[in-house]
C-alpha cells in the first residue's frame, strides 16, 4: 500500500466520471454528455481483437484537455487470453493486447492534438481511463510525454489498472511520467492480473506496476468480481481516502 501519494480528491473523483463517460460512449454508439465547460474535439475508435469500435474521447476547457479511454465488458477474458504475451515499446515490454488496441488508435489522437487551434503550452493534458482503459492510459502517458506535443503538464489518474508491462517499462514511465496515480481496491481482482510471472507454451513473461499506487479496501461484498472492479466501488472508495 501507497500511503504517501499526494493527489487530488475532487480530481480524481472527477476523471473517474469521465472514464465512465468512455463507456456510455461506446453503449450508446458515440452518444454522450459532455460535461459542462467542455467541448468534444474528437471521439475516436480503436481495434479490439480484430473489431474496430468506439475506443474513447478527447474534451477541452480553457485550461485543460482531458482523453479518456475505455474498457472492455469482460476484462478477465483479455488479461488470461493468448494477447498476454509482451512486444517492445520505449524500451521496455509491454502486454501485446493492450498495444495493438493502442497503436490502432495512437494515429487518430496525437493528430487531433495538432489540430488543436488554441497553444497548448499553458494547458494541462489529462489522461484517464478505467480497466483495460487504464492500461491505454498507462501507454499513452508515457507516449505522449515521449513525444513533442507541448502540453504544460501531463497528468495521469487510472482505476482498476491491470499490470501493463515489465519492470524496464515501469522504470522508464516512472522515470517519464511524473504525475501518475493509479487507484486500485484491494478486494478488485484486475489489479492482480497479469500475474508478476506468466508462463505459457515454454515462455516467460514478467510484469510489474508502474507508480503510484493508491488503494483502499471496500468491505461490502468482498468476493464479487463485478462489484469490486466496478466504477461504483470506486467513486466510492476514492470518497474515503
Amino acid at each position: 500500500m501507497t500511503t504517501n501519494v499526494a493527489f487530488n480528491k475532487d480530481l480524481a473523483l472527477n476523471l473517474l466520471k469521465i472514464a465512465r463517460l468512455a463507456s456510455t460512449q461506446y453503449e450508446k454508439y458515440n452518444k454522450f454528455p459532455i460535461p459542462k465547460g467542455y467541448r468534444l474535439i474528437k471521439s475516436f475508435k480503436a481495434s479490439a481483437l480484430g473489431k474496430e469500435e468506439w475506443f474513447g474521447f478527447i474534451i477541452a476547457s480553457k485550461h485543460s484537455i482531458i482523453i479518456s479511454f475505455r474498457g472492455t465488458k469482460s476484462p478477465l477474458d483479455w488479461l488470461v487470453d493468448s494477447e498476454v504475451g509482451q512486444v517492445s515499446f520505449h524500451g521496455g515490454k509491454v502486454h501485446r493486447g493492450f498495444l495493438s488496441v493502442y497503436k490502432s488508435c495512437k494515429k487518430q489522437i496525437f493528430h487531433a492534438y495538432s489540430q488543436l487551434i488554441q497553444n497548448t503550452e499553458d494547458k494541462t493534458l489529462y489522461i484517464t481511463g478505467h480497466s483495460l482503459g487504464a492500461g491505454l492510459a498507462t501507454l499513452h502517458a508515457l507516449d505522449a510525454e515521449l513525444s513533442d506535443i507541448g502540453f504544460k503538464k501531463i497528468v495521469m489518474y487510472n482505476y482498476a489498472s491491470p499490470r501493463v508491462g515489465d519492470r524496464h517499462f515501469a522504470s522508464i514511465y516512472n522515470d517519464h511520467v511524473l504525475y501518475s496515480v493509479r487507484f486500485v481496491n484491494t478486494n478488485d481482482l484486475v489489479p492482480k492480473l497479469p500475474g508478476e510471472v506468466v508462463k505459457r507454451e515454454g515462455q516467460t513473461w514478467y510484469y510489474t506496476h508502474v507508480h503510484s499506487e493508491v488503494d483502499f479496501t471496500l468491505k461490502y461484498l468482498p468476493h464479487s468480481v463485478k462489484f469490486n472492479h466496478s466504477f461504483g466501488a470506486y467513486r466510492k472508495g476514492i470518497k474515503r481516502l
